[in-house]
């Protein structure tokens, strides 16, 4: 309307509403270094891009639908190193549209169990006897040695087989008196953290030193 009162229509455009939404998750958000988690992110509003930042690194996920539709899943993937020391860790997931950004952070706690899982194999055994020692652990145990009873300064060193998987063969010496031995195997982390964990060993007479020989003509 002007000063004299004549009224203008105006021409009428529809409206339209973009919402721009991001959710993001981590999955596990509870790991020991060396962990491998899933990152996701849904996002509403065209994204053309989301970008995951935190102090263990940089990760550009990828989407499921082409890049700018409407709605969309990202996914990624990434390795704890096996540094990274005990905390939580905040990773921010940043959803980039044509003019502006979305931000959600999510945090992963790191945690360092030292695990130590030893087995001797068999278990009685007798002298003369070759036993197998063997231990599961976590992955950042980076040595393993077994110690005999009153000999801790000549350990039997396991080699590792496989991630976490560690062994050795022992003969166990003739002279060795019938008993129980309390065998403690000791697991060490780079950072020379160590954990034992004993398993009793029984060692009874040679099955030989029962045998009769009897002498016929």
């Amino acid at each position: 309307m002007d000063a004299e009162g004549k009224v203008f229509p105006s021409v009428k455009k529809p409206l339209l509403v973009e919402h721009r939404r991001l959710w993001a998750g981590i999955n596990p958000n509870r790991v020991a270094p060396g962990a491998n988690v899933a990152l996701w992110a849904n996002t509403t509003g065209y994204a053309t891009s989301v970008t995951v930042t935190s102090p263990l690194g940089q990760i550009n996920l990828n989407p499921r639908q082409p890049t700018g539709s409407e709605t969309n899943s990202w996914h990624g993937s990434f390795t704890v190193p096996l540094s990274t020391p005990d905390g939580a860790y905040s990773f921010n997931f940043m959803a980039r549209y044509s003019n502006n950004t979305r931000n959600a952070t999510v945090d992963l706690l790191v945690e360092d169990p030292i695990l130590l899982s030893p087995d001797i194999k068999p278990n009685p055994a007798y002298p003369g006897k070759t036993i197998a020692l063997s231990a599961q652990t976590s992955l950042n145990i980076a040595r393993v040695e077994a110690v005999w009873p009153g000999n801790p300064s000549h350990p039997i060193k396991l080699m590792q087989t496989a991630p976490g998987s560690w062994a050795a063969d022992y003969l166990i010496p003739q002279e060795t008196k019938p008993g129980v031995y309390r065998i403690t195997f000791q697991g060490y982390t780079r950072n020379n953290e160590k954990r034992e964990a004993p398993i009793d060993l029984a060692i009874g007479e040679h099955p030989l030193k029962n045998v009769i020989f009897i002498l016929t003509d």
